[in-house]
């Protein structure tokens, strides 16, 4: 695959992808000042270069003492570090080290992502707003944002309710529905490649949405360029894709639960009714209507939704293009498994006669005995591993597979 960046501007441009946010605690001071070392030895160079003292002053930085230049003038220190230069600049170098190093790869995401033509923002975890009363406060991601990068490790381990912030970050963003923006994790974390699958699936994002790089490789603007050409990030539609199949899995868990109650409230006199319309005298079976007739309820209640129907017209009016046919040979084992459950009935055994019949023989409307026939339904096909003909019974009015 072609994987240079006027490649990927292309496929950018055409996915409708101009801003980006990278999100990583790197950015925040406190995090960057948490590293800062040696900041009593560049004081004492304060106190040795009486120009040095003049030029912080300058800059506003307060340096009265130690205590107010530590507490007061290290924050401001940090946010005007690239205007120095000089003597000074180096000591701001060494005082800097870590924070500078800590902060190298994400920086260099967004100065990549910039380089790709897309408007870059840089954004650490401190929040300015919250999400709701009760609900840990997260960094504002805007709303027209289309790519995210998320740091994994955000503030190390999981919080106390064993939720990782960047899990908690990326749910909320996998809820704006038809303006999810696509997700890339990325991480130095030894096992964080292994964990982003789970990640994946927590979060809710639908695959295609989402992937994951290391810090190194994203660092690296030729293997950035590489990872995310292989990716669906050019595709439009993809947040309205994740819209519909977000609405599904909150209806499923909806419907799962209000069927059962009400199948439950099912009282003998309800079964007797189903009984009368189940056709049974015309050879139907009690115990496959009810299963027919449950199916069709759960399809029912799953569409009747209304988060599923609003998701069903945003993708119908979505006008996917050419690039959506599928780009490989053959389909993925999901979905081969949800054409074969389409396609196919369950529970088909080899034929035999019909449950009501004893020893065989079933009675007639005469109430004579005879020779009970294999249960049959249109479209039921016998195979035989021999050279032999291949039969389909077009006999009755129901149909399932027989493999």
């Amino acid at each position: 695959m072609i994987a240079n960046p006027e490649f990927l501007k292309t496929r950018l441009s055409e996915g409708g992808i101009t801003r980006a946010v990278v999100v990583d605690e790197a950015f925040d001071d406190d995090k960057a000042l948490s590293k800062v070392n040696g900041e009593d030895t560049f004081w004492a160079e304060i106190e040795a270069h009486a120009e040095w003292k003049t030029t912080l002053e300058a800059k506003g930085i307060p340096c009265a003492d130690f205590e107010t230049f530590r507490l007061d003038g290290l924050p401001k220190l940090w946010q005007l570090r690239k205007t120095f230069s000089g003597e000074i600049e180096v000591a701001l170098a060494g005082l800097f080290l870590d924070a500078e190093q800590n902060l190298a790869d994400p920086e260099k995401v967004t100065k990549y992502l910039g380089d790709l033509g897309l408007n870059t923002v840089p954004l650490g975890i401190k929040p300015d707003r919250s999400i709701g009363s009760g609900t840990p406060a997260l960094p504002s991601i805007p709303l027209e944002t289309q790519l995210v990068f998320l740091d994994y490790d955000l503030e190390g381990n999981p919080s106390l309710s064993g939720t990782r912030l960047s899990e908690r970050i990326a749910e909320h963003l996998a809820q704006r529905k038809e303006r999810t923006p696509f997700l890339v994790i990325f991480s130095n974390k030894p096992n964080a490649r292994k964990l982003s699958e789970d990640f994946r699936k927590r979060t809710g994002f639908l695959r295609g949405t989402f992937t994951f790089i290391s810090k190194q490789d994203a660092s690296d603007f030729s293997k950035l360029c590489r990872h995310l050409s292989a990716t669906c990030i050019g595709l439009k539609g993809l947040g309205h894709l994740q819209y519909f199949f977000f609405a599904l899995k909150h209806r499923l868990a909806e419907v799962a639960k209000s069927v059962e109650t009400e199948v439950m409230q099912l009282d003998v006199q309800d079964h007797a009714f189903i009984q009368r319309l189940a056709l049974q005298d015309e050879g139907a079976c009690l115990g496959e209507y009810m299963l027919n007739f449950f199916a069709a309820v759960l399809s029912h209640e799953l569409r009747d939704g209304h988060e599923v129907q609003a998701a069903k017209q945003k993708l119908d009016a979505f006008p996917f293009e050419g690039r959506h046919l599928p780009f490989s040979e053959s389909p993925s084992a999901p979905i081969q498994r949800l054409y074969r459950a389409v396609l196919t009935e369950p529970g088909i055994t080899d034929a035999t006669p019909h449950p009501q019949a004893k020893n065989g023989k079933a009675l007639s409307t005469k109430n004579k005995e005879y020779t009970a026939p294999p249960l049959l339904m249109l479209g039921d096909i016998f195979a035989s591993k021999s050279n032999k003909p291949v039969y389909i019974e077009i006999g009755r009015a129901s149909c399932r597979e027989r493999v």
